[in-house]
């Protein structure tokens, strides 16, 4: 038996109590553990748990090792012990053991064990969403293959020990009543059992899920209690624009495995090979699973062989269209390619022409010889002309018809689209030079004319006839030039949250400690307070230039208690000269703060000072600061403008008010942070840039009196705008939903879209 010593008893005592460990009686189970051995392995070459398992707690073996749990497994289990030789050394060597085990027992507290075992009490009802859980590292256990027997490596360098003696307890509590406990486990570099699909497939659908969701999914075979294998995958994907999304897909039998693969693997091939034709967008099903969607139409395994049907007849019909029109156009561009060779042979005769002439013209015999020779010319290019024949013989392309389509059919036809599309657009291009270049041939035969007929007033030579035919080249040159295809928009950078934001929130700071003052950031604070919804009440009255009714009255004189109450509890409230004395400066320059890691010596903002309320403020006077915020804030919107277009986003319970002072996020991922209620909106607007807008930045937030507080976007990423101002023009509307976490499990919900143009 181990020898305690007096430091700590009571709690040592204790925790054994709780656990059921009686150092005088240690169990016998402890004394049966077989000899293990276990197959080293390379630990980098594959992921650490890829198997989820229900054990019985009887069917472990502990082993405590001297290492640090980061230490290689091969070290931890070099000098791994079974726990009997820490619980009950007899040998004079084990004795330290002993007393590094009473070290262990003070570490750990009781509450962790409970916390581990009500976590198991959950799982044992049901599967965790996302399969793994909370701290499910610290449970190192191994398979034997060669013994068929689990055991647990425990390092007892680190500092939390809670699963090993929770694992104590079950045992001590199951085999002295002979009965099952399974506990929910991850298996430490067990490989897949591949009972559905091979070990390549299962990496295969790992690489195939990436190019959908752009996140790594992990896929997990995972055995319910009786031992029943299913295969699940979890992941995350974006859902819409950088909003993401836990999402699960569970396979239960072999069947539904394979088509799985099946799908995804078409899908990807698909998309990968004619990605210029096909995305298939996943989105989040009411079960929380993911589905592919191809034109806002669901794709499922079933209607795979249609779909592929119908997409090769759509193909081989588009294609045959671009086919004829291809040989329509090869059939123009050689009549265009002839009246350009004919337009050439007759300009170069234009040459010939002037050569004769000039060689002629020096007597008047020489003249008729010209005469009679350029009419023998002409006669002779005529006669060419008619004999040339513009027949162009037509390939016929026939597509072939098949009852049944397969994904390699689909492929190729995909393939020869792209491959014709781009030869008969390369030829619609040739047949646009051409015509220039018929163009230019055109003007420089008509100043060849018009040089012959005036040839006499013209010097002899050459060169001036070829100055006088290329007068006009420059003009068509640039007219050809301009011809486009089709027009193209101006390229515009797109905003980024991840990479752009921390320099933008930098710059948009700085602008805003510039341009606002002191005044008008305290004004912009009070929308970020429970002000707001009082602020929106009286704006709705003071555009209609009407009274405030007497139910909107009493709401703000409650929100007043309300800020008064709170006021007193924080202490904001003083009857004496401190209040007026200190101002902004409450604490001294000693006393250091961070935001986000950056360190000042600004103190925040309060609405009680702002607006000078205490315990005396009537409901009148509230009101009256109220409307002064509100025209302080729309003349502050005014000269405030963005700097730079992106898009904004808000989520709420209820329809948006496009009367109201409204605060949007610019990262759409915390516009979810709290739980959806059951219906929920989640509004997007394009915000362009010069839209009257101010940002929440850390000048809003603090005064920085002191000159210390840093630039940037630190406290929130959000936007404030007056919706009044514009005019809302829905652009999209979508429903999508989103897997929120529930503890363990998931919540789905149901969130209706809407995206604006302001």
């Amino acid at each position: 038996m181990l020898k305690t010593t007096n430091e700590n008893i009571d709690e040592i005592k204790e925790k054994l109590k709780y656990i059921g460990l009686d150092f005088e009686k240690v169990p016998e189970f402890f004394n049966r553990y077989k000899k293990i051995e276990f197959k080293t392995i390379r630990e980098n070459e594959q992921r650490k748990y890829k198997i989820y398992k229900f054990i019985d707690v009887r069917d472990i073996q502990i082993y405590i090792t001297p290492k640090n749990r980061m230490d290689s497994f091969l070290e931890k289990y070099k000098f791994a012990k079974r726990i009997e030789k820490y619980i009950d050394p007899k040998d004079e060597e084990d004795i330290p053991l002993g007393a590094n085990f009473l070290k262990m027992l003070k570490d750990v507290h009781i509450e962790e064990m409970q916390k581990i075992e009500e976590m198991q009490k959950q799982m044992n009802k049901k599967i965790p969403f996302k399969v793994s859980y909370e701290d499910n590292f610290l449970w190192e256990i191994y398979y034997s293959k060669i013994y068929n027997q689990f055991f647990m490596l425990v390092t007892s360098e680190d500092t939390n020990y809670a699963n090993l003696f929770y694992l104590i307890k079950k045992q001590i509590e199951s085999f002295s009543q002979n009965k099952d406990t399974k506990i929910y486990v991850p298996i430490c570099y067990m490989d897949y059992e591949q009972s559905f699909l091979k070990k390549s497939e299962l990496n295969d659908i790992e690489n195939y899920m990436w190019l959908f969701t752009n996140n790594w999914p992990y896929v997990y075979e995972v055995y319910d209690k009786a031992e029943k294998v299913t295969i699940q995958i979890v992941g995350e994907t974006y859902i819409f624009d950088n909003l993401k999304s836990y999402y699960k897909i569970i396979l239960k039998t072999k069947e539904e495995a394979i088509k799985f693969y099946k799908y995804i693997k078409a899908l990807f091939i698909l998309q990968s090979e004619i990605s210029y034709r096909y995305k298939f967008i996943p989105k989040i099903d009411g079960y929380g699973a993911l589905k592919f969607y191809y034109n806002n139409k669901k794709l499922t395994y079933e209607m795979l062989p249609q779909f592929i049907k119908q997409e090769c007849k759509n193909i081989s019909n588009e294609l045959e269209n671009i086919i004829e029109d291809k040989y329509k156009n090869e059939e123009n561009l050689e009549e265009k390619k002839k009246i350009s060779k004919r337009k050439e042979d007759m300009y170069r005769q234009k040459e010939r022409e002037i050569i004769l002439f000039l060689e002629c013209k020096k007597s008047f015999f020489g003249k008729l010889k010209y005469f009679f020779k350029h009419k023998k010319i002409i006669k002779d290019q005529q006669e060419q002309n008619i004999q040339k024949s513009l027949k162009i013989e037509k390939q016929k392309i026939e597509i072939e018809q098949k009852q049944f389509y397969t994904i390699e059919d689909l492929v190729n036809l995909g393939k020869q689209y792209n491959k014709t599309q781009i030869e008969a657009k390369n030829i619609r291009l040739d047949i646009k030079a051409m015509n220039l270049k018929i163009e230019m041939m055109e003007r420089r035969l008509k100043n060849a004319t018009q040089y012959i007929n005036e040839i006499d007033k013209h010097n002899k030579s050459i060169f001036d006839f070829w100055k006088f035919t290329n007068k006009y080249e420059k003009l068509a040159l640039y007219e050809g030039e301009i011809v486009k295809e089709e027009k193209s928009d101006k390229i515009q950078k797109t905003f980024e949250y991840d990479i752009d934001f921390e320099e933008f929130a930098t710059r948009i700071d700085k602008i805003q400690r510039n341009k606002l003052t002191k005044k008008e950031c305290d004004c912009i604070f009070l929308t970020q307070t429970n002000c707001l919804e009082l602020l929106n009440i009286i704006k709705k009255y003071e555009l209609k230039d009407e009274k405030i009714s007497k139910r909107d009255e009493e709401i703000i004189k409650s929100k007043l208690k309300e800020i008064k109450k709170e006021a007193e509890e924080q202490k904001k409230l003083f009857e004496g000269e401190e209040f007026d004395i200190f101002g902004g400066l409450l604490q001294d320059n000693t006393k250091i703060k961070h935001i986000n890691g950056k360190r000042h010596r600004e103190i925040e903002k309060s609405e009680y000072k702002i607006l000078d309320i205490n315990k005396n403020t009537k409901t009148d006077e509230y009101i009256k600061s109220l409307k002064v915020t509100i025209e302080t804030i729309i003349e502050t919107l005014e000269k405030s403008q963005t700097i730079e277009s992106m898009p904004i986003y808000k989520c709420q319970k209820e329809v948006i008010d496009t009367n109201n002072f409204e605060i949007f996020n610019i990262n759409i991922q915390n516009c979810l942070k709290n739980k959806v209620e059951e219906k929920e909106y989640l509004y997007k607007i394009n915000l362009p840039q010069k839209a009257n807008a101010i940002y929440l930045s850390n000048i809003i937030y603090y005064d920085n009196i002191n000159d210390t507080l840093p630039l940037g976007m630190d406290i929130e990423d959000k936007v404030l705008l007056d919706l009044n101002r514009y005019e809302l023009k829905l652009k999209n509307k979508d429903i999508i939903r989103v897997n929120q976490e529930d503890g363990l499990y998931n919540r789905v919900k149901t969130i209706s879209v809407f995206e604006y143009e302001l």
